[in-house]
């Protein structure tokens, strides 16, 4: 399994270039993901793919992450 990433400024061709490389890649029966991480923020990003997989954590109202932290674990 190989993992490839793209850093570079916003609005210099990365999303293009993975989404052209992406549909080259999956007629020739290579599986490509597609991951997108907020800039700064990499740390939230990486926290709140793994929130997701609990349901508690879930919330469709966030419209970067798509989670939410309950007041009952906010302390944590």
């Amino acid at each position: 399994m190989a993992l490839i990433c793209l850093f570079d400024p916003s609005g210099s061709g990365k999303s293009t270039l993975v989404k052209f490389f992406r549909s080259y890649l999956l007629p020739r029966g290579v599986y490509a993901h597609i991951s997108w991480f907020r800039g700064f923020y990499l740390p939230a990003s990486l926290a709140a793919k793994l929130f997701l997989h609990f349901t508690i954590f879930k919330e469709v109202g966030n419209l970067y992450y798509k989670v939410i932290i309950p007041n009952k674990l906010r302390t944590l």
